[in-house]
């Protein structure tokens, strides 16, 4: 009998065991290698596979064949899983999808095989058989019925020999080689012997089973052809780095413990200049310079201790004598004959420390460049976080080096402009350069504008690695670009017309205003000279005057009358201005004016409202000034007379106030035309108010004739008039005074006329009446309250009232005006208009109103502490005050102070004659005033026309227009027409408009209806004491 069976497995086993040993020993030496690991636990379960197997094939008793199919079943289900993570290693393909079902489906047979009774595969066994083979050898197995196990463990090992082909197959595609070819051969050979086990356990044929072949020769065959690759592998790496050694441009060589060359390539010799035979006679003392024995000894401690050195540099000593620098690394290898040697790798780094000192000059030179550029660089890298910036950068945006460096770019870009930069870094990751504008942000918040000229930057891999910027500041282009669009857009959109001529003053540019203001087109205007608007109104003298100020001042300012495209000729307000180039020549001259046709209509409208009674068409009062003081200068040189006659009309407020005031109109009217009739056209008549009119006799040789005159007056106006259907009858009152013999100055002229008309109403009326120096019983009146004004400033006599002054769009008391009333102890109450001329006259005024104005400035804290925090009293303040002493207003702003009280809380009411004043010192006490926060109020506006001049020449706060305005103001009159352009020209001038004498709903309606910003008068209430005020602010 010949044993076949069993000593192939004894075999098997041994080979198994071996390969198990080696590629263990092999996996340890490599760590990354866990195919050669894996591969060896597979060998040892094969060892332990055949073991187990062999002891069923033996087998005697069933209860020893079972225990030894268990193993066997288990140890072949442990080699299918380890052979399947070897096929994943291998093929480096790792579907975890499939491989932990499977992993848990073999852990699962593992395991319940040991548990079932009879292994997987019986649920149970009848008993043993023996199977004589035809050799003659004979095997044990088991007569039993399959398991239902059985079939599971079948389905699991098809599923992982299908993925096996499948990696197998698709790694020999990829790579095909013999090795991986000859996997597939025996993976196949292990299917093959596996269907032939199923088919011999199924007792389709009867032959012993061959599985346990499958296995072991499946083992055999990888360790076989994993064996094979890596002595392939070693035979390739000693080829490549026996080459290495042969080709490489680096020195290799051996030497023993004393320094004596053993072994070195061809590069080595080319470094130290010797021949290979000279070379092998010398040491490497021989080649090292004593001046590196120090540092040589240190690398040899190195090599004991650690069995390496390097890497460091030195110099060789040639053959030549000249000396080489190097770079040397070493290790300590041992040989076959136990000896230990050194084995060195040696470059020659002349060229490189060539390089790196030409680099260095570079870089410094570059470093040079960079710090004194006038130019930013800025390098950011892919992350957008500074990298680099110059003294430039830092010079543009205020920070330091050191506080830019590492910081991101958005950082000091503003907000609106982030996506301008991220769209050029995401251009820059494209390898696009690129040129774009953008705002930075100075450490002081300020805009910078630069224009930057941004490329990319690459790895050595040529990955984006960052942006390279040269960076300008433009930020003054910048604004004067802004300059220029809006210059542009000022000189387009511009009300005013404008007009550009040359230094040959030829026009070569105009704006759409002054199309619209002459009526020429730009084509028509090219090339003409100014003088096409010519108006033929001024003469030679006035261009010249122009042309020589331009000359000396290069500018002009002033009225002149133009003509437009259609003939018609209108006022326009000029100004020319002169640009020069840089060698002072004239490059162009600008002109701009405006059509002030308007304006002109608005201020003769105001001058002849300011200075005539619109009803009579009479001067006024301040008109009867004017001329007299004009004729008593005329009068005074040629040494002649003039008479003043004050006339009043009697008994015109009877018919007033029975007839209404239009027939009260009419009369008045009707009067004036006959004063007119009875005097010559070189004699003055004027209308002083009410019924109150005033003519001067003009240059007379013979006083006599007054008398005549005067009688032929009073004839005339007490003839009856005949008013509509009504017929009235008065009569006249006229007091005359002659110059000079009677007063020199126009004021007392008028004073003492007046004085003389109510001697002739005392004296019955109907007549006239001379002034006379008997009439000094009225300046004795005058002394005596001068006298007691005295005392009642000491005795507390005076009393200060208030009077509201209100917000029209609002309802609300916000102002107040404080008026002065004297409790006279004989007299009882003294109207203001009785005593504030004597203390005008006599110089009492600016005690009184210092007096009056701390008494308001009192009321003020009061009024603000309890009703508002910005409330405002006004305070007359007499002409005469401003003329007596220009330090007066300083204790008026030192007791503001003492107060806590703000300037703004007072506002100081100034009368129109007083800005005509010509003295420096007007101007100056205004300005101090405006300094100190006191706001400046213009009282009875519109009584003289040299005031509007002055309007634009000092800062007032408020227009107060006098009642006599407002006091006939209705829809479509001619008061309201005043009334509306001095509220519109001082609203153009930054004015607030106060309307005095308010006493009706219906003027209050028409006031706020155009436009006016306060009211004040008796329509609101009269003025009254400080607690009965402060009663109206809190209804």
């Amino acid at each position: 009998m010949t044993n076949i069976i069993v000593p192939s497995l004894y075999l098997l086993s041994g080979a198994c065991l071996y390969a198990s040993i080696i590629h263990l020993y092999n996996g340890l030496r490599q760590p990354k290698d866990l195919a050669q690991i894996t591969l060896s636990a597979l060998a040892g379960v094969g060892f332990l596979f055949a073991v187990s197997h062999s002891f069923t094939l033996n087998a005697q008793d069933l209860a020893v064949f079972v225990i030894a199919l268990k193993w066997s079943l288990a140890f072949s289900s442990l080699f299918c899983l380890l052979l399947l993570g070897f096929v994943c290693l291998y093929t480096k393909k790792r579907p975890l999808y499939l491989l932990v079902p499977l992993f848990i489906a073999y852990v699962t047979l593992f395991a319940l095989n040991l548990m079932q009774p009879y292994s997987l595969q019986y649920s149970h066994i009848v008993g043993l058989e023996t199977l004589r083979l035809p050799w003659g050898e004979s095997i044990t197995f088991a007569n039993g019925v399959n398991s239902r196990w059985f079939y599971l463990g079948l389905t699991a090992t098809l599923c992982g020999f299908v993925y096996m082909f499948y990696a197998l197959g698709s790694h020999y595609r990829r790579q095909p080689s013999g090795a991986h070819f000859s996997m597939l051969l025996a993976l196949g050979f292990l299917f093959a012997c596996l269907v032939q086990g199923v088919l011999v356990r199924l007792s389709v044929i009867s032959f012993v089973n061959l599985a346990w072949l499958g296995f072991l020769g499946m083992m055999i065959a990888l360790s076989m052809i994993l064996s094979y690759e890596n002595n392939q592998r070693q035979r390739e790496s000693e080829a490549k780095l026996r080459g290495l050694y042969e080709l490489s441009p680096l020195g290799i060589a051996l030497t023993d413990m004393q320094g004596r060359y053993v072994k070195f390539n061809e590069a080595f010799c080319g470094i130290c200049g010797y021949p290979d035979d000279e070379l092998r006679n010398l040491d490497y003392w021989t080649l090292t310079p004593k001046k590196y024995e120090a540092q040589e000894a240190v690398q040899l401690d190195s090599l004991t201790r650690k069995g390496y050195y390097g890497p460091y540099e030195k110099e060789y000593r040639r053959k030549d004598g000249s000396l080489i620098p190097i770079r040397l690394n070493g290790m300590l290898i041992g040989g076959a004959d136990g000896q230990n040697y050194i084995w060195s790798i040696v470059e020659d780094v002349s060229e490189w420390q060539r390089i790196h000192m030409a680099l260095a000059e570079s870089e410094e030179r570059f470093r040079r460049i960079v710090e004194t550029s006038n130019e930013g660089i800025w390098s950011i890298d892919s992350g957008m976080q500074t990298t680099f910036v110059n003294n430039a950068i830092s010079k543009m945006l205020g920070y330091g080096p050191e506080e830019m460096q590492g910081r991101l770019a958005t950082e000091f870009v503003f907000q609106e402009d982030l996506p301008v930069l991220k769209q050029q870094m995401a251009m820059r990751r494209q390898g696009v350069g690129g040129f774009y504008e953008i705002r930075f942000r100075r450490t002081d918040g300020s805009v910078c504008w630069c224009s930057i000229t941004s490329t990319p930057l690459k790895d050595n891999t040529g990955k984006f690695a960052g942006s390279f910027a040269m960076i300008s500041d433009i930020t003054k282009r910048k604004h004067a670009e802004d300059e220029m669009r809006l210059a542009t857009q000022v000189y387009q959109a511009s009300s005013q017309a404008m007009m550009v001529t040359n230094a040959d003053n030829q026009i070569i540019t105009v704006n759409p205003a002054f199309t619209q203001v002459t009526g020429y087109e730009l084509e028509e205007a090219l090339s003409k000279k100014p003088q096409l608007l010519s108006s033929g109104r001024h003469d030679k003298a006035f261009y010249r005057a122009m042309s020589d100020t331009l000359a000396v001042t290069g500018t002009w300012q002033g009225e002149i009358w133009n003509r437009r495209k259609d003939g018609e000729i209108f006022p326009a307000w000029l100004t020319v201005n002169t640009i020069y180039q840089a060698d002072g020549a004239i490059h162009r001259r600008v002109a701009l004016f405006s059509d002030i046709s308007k304006e002109k209509a608005n201020e003769d409208l105001i001058w002849r409202q300011a200075n005539y009674d619109m009803l009579t068409e009479l001067p006024n009062r301040r008109m009867v000034y004017d001329r007299m003081h004009e004729e008593i200068k005329k009068i005074r040189r040629d040494k002649k007379h003039m008479a003043v006659l004050f006339i009043d009309l009697d008994h015109f407020k009877d018919v007033n106030d029975s007839l209404g005031h239009e027939i009260g109109d009419n009369l008045l009217q009707e009067a004036a035309q006959r004063m007119t009739h009875c005097v010559r056209e070189s004699d003055v008549i004027g209308r002083l108010g009410g019924d109150e009119f005033v003519i001067m006799l003009n240059e007379l040789d013979d006083i006599n004739c007054v008398g005549q005159i005067a009688n032929k007056l009073l004839d005339k106006l007490a003839e009856p008039y005949m008013l509509g259907f009504e017929m009235a009858y008065i009569s006249a009152s006229i007091g005359v005074s002659i110059y000079p013999d009677d007063a020199a100055e126009a004021a007392t002229l008028l004073k003492n006329a007046d004085q003389a008309m109510y001697a002739a109403k005392r004296q019955g009326r109907n007549r006239f009446h001379y002034y006379t120096p008997a009439m000094h019983e009225a300046a004795t009146a005058r002394m005596r309250l001068s006298n007691d004004m005295h005392v009642a400033l000491a005795d507390n006599q005076f009393k200060v009232y208030y009077q509201p002054i209100v917000e029209l769009a609002t309802g609300r008391v916000c102002k107040a005006e404080a008026l002065i009333r004297w409790q006279h102890p004989r007299l009882g109450l003294v109207s203001p208009a009785e005593f504030i001329p004597i203390a005008e006259d006599t110089g009492q005024i600016i005690q009184i109103g210092d007096w009056v104005f701390r008494q308001a400035a009192e009321q003020a804290v009061h009024f603000r502490a309890t009703h508002h925090p910005e409330f405002q009293i006004s305070v007359n303040t007499s002409p005469v005050q401003f003329k007596a002493d220009t330090e007066n207003h300083t204790p008026w702003f030192a007791y503001l102070k003492e107060l806590g009280l703000s300037g703004q809380s007072i506002v100081v009411e100034i009368t129109e004659s007083l800005l005509m004043e010509t003295r420096d010192e007007i101007g100056a006490q205004l300005l101090a005033l405006r300094d100190n926060g006191m706001q400046v109020a213009l009282d009875d506006f519109g009584t003289g026309y040299s005031s509007l001049s002055y309007l634009k020449k000092f800062d007032i706060d408020y227009l107060k227009i006098d009642q006599s305005f407002v006091r006939n103001l209705m829809p479509s009159s001619n008061d309201m027409v005043l009334c509306e352009a001095m509220i519109v020209m001082a609203h153009k001038l930054g004015i607030k408009v106060i309307a005095e004498g308010v006493e009706t709903e219906s003027q209050r309606k028409l006031l706020k209806q155009i436009g006016c910003d306060y009211g004040q008068g008796y329509f609101w209430s009269k003025p009254v004491a400080a607690e009965e005020f402060e009663k109206l602010l809190t209804r």
